[in-house]
């Protein structure tokens, strides 16, 4: 029998990943566009603390591949967590790139 956490845990990592690589396509995109009006200094440290925001997730993204999905705690597997932080962090970035796109 397949062991549904282990199931819902490898959902989850592919769910993640997805989401950081979106994240990190529109931050590639913020980049650019900030690097054409290079002005924009509270534009430059917005998207700095995005970044660093983007890279604590990806720090937690590589822990949590390396835990055993056994030792995911069963409210891990239900709970939006990081998600909602991407998609907070991805509103951000899309709101910084309307602006600077003005």
């Amino acid at each position: 029998m397949v062991d549904i956490y282990s199931l819902l845990a490898e959902q989850r990592i592919k769910e993640y990943d997805l989401r950081l690589k979106h994240l990190d396509e529109v931050l590639e995109h913020a980049e650019k566009k900030l690097a054409q009006s290079p002005a924009e200094a509270e534009a430059s440290a917005q998207l700095q603390k995005l970044k660093e925001n983007r890279d604590r997730l990806a720090c937690w993204l590589d822990e949590t591949k390396c835990k055993p999905p056994e030792n995911w705690r069963e409210d891990e597997l239900r709970k939006a967590g990081p998600m909602a932080i991407w998609d907070a962090i991805a509103q951000q970035v899309d709101r910084l790139v309307e602006r600077l796109e003005r």
